[in-house]
């Protein structure tokens, strides 16, 4: 659903969902605007690209329907990011045909 784009379920326990991520989208009114989903390091982030040129993180810790952070990193879609394992930096590709080294705020 709309601002919902993304669900996260404990398959352990039968149709338990925990959370419900997302948020309003600026260029799309599709609902599968969510792209490429990355946990990481430490399993307390989601990062997805969108079809707008946002790459959004979601905080696990805390079942809100919108982002942490949000990072306008592309002038187009932006396909994912993925996290670096030694340092904290985000790595996008998006269909503008750049790639992006993103730092995190904590």
């Amino acid at each position: 659903t709309h601002e919902k784009q993304l669900r996260l379920f404990d398959i352990r326990l039968r149709r338990t969902e925990l959370h419900a991520f997302g948020w309003k989208q600026e260029s799309s009114e599709s609902q599968s605007a969510l792209i490429n989903q990355a946990w990481s390091p430490d399993g307390l982030y989601i990062t997805s690209g969108s079809a707008d040129p946002v790459i959004h993180i979601f905080d696990i810790r805390y079942n809100v329907n919108r982002p942490s952070q949000s990072i306008r990193a592309h002038q187009k879609r932006v396909f994912g990011a993925l996290w670096l394992q030694s340092l904290p930096l985000l790595i996008s590709i998006s269909s503008d045909l750049n790639i992006g080294l993103h730092t995190l705020q904590k």
